[in-house]
C-alpha cells in the first residue's frame, strides 16, 4: 500500500531473481517552521525486494496502481508447469 503517491515516485522492476519496489514518500510542507508533535506517516526512501520463482518469465512483469494499492502481476514462462509432487505420509 503507497498512499499518496505518484507513480513517477514508485519503481518496480525485476532485478536477477527478485522483483524490487523502491521509491520515496516526501513531506509535503506548505509554511516553513511548521512543527509537528506527532508524523503518523513514515517518509523517507523505501525498498521491499521479493525473490521470484525460477518460472517467472521476468519480461512479463506488470504493475497497477489504484487508490494508492499497487498490483505486480507476474506470467509463468512456457513450459514451465508445475509438476506434482507426491509426499510419503509416514
Amino acid at each position: 500500500e503507497l498512499p499518496g503517491l505518484a507513480h513517477s515516485d514508485i519503481d518496480v522492476r525485476p532485478e536477477d531473481d527478485e522483483l524490487v519496489v523502491k521509491g520515496e514518500r516526501k513531506m509535503d510542507r506548505s509554511a516553513s517552521g511548521e512543527q509537528f508533535h506527532r508524523v503518523e506517516r513514515s517518509y523517507g526512501k523505501f525498498a521491499r525486494r521479493f525473490r521470484l520463482p525460477s518460472h517467472v518469465d521476468r519480461d512479463s512483469v506488470e504493475a497497477t496502481d489504484r487508490d494508492g494499492v499497487v498490483t505486480v502481476a507476474l506470467s509463468k514462462r512456457d513450459g514451465a508447469a508445475k509438476k506434482p509432487i507426491r509426499v510419503a505420509i509416514r
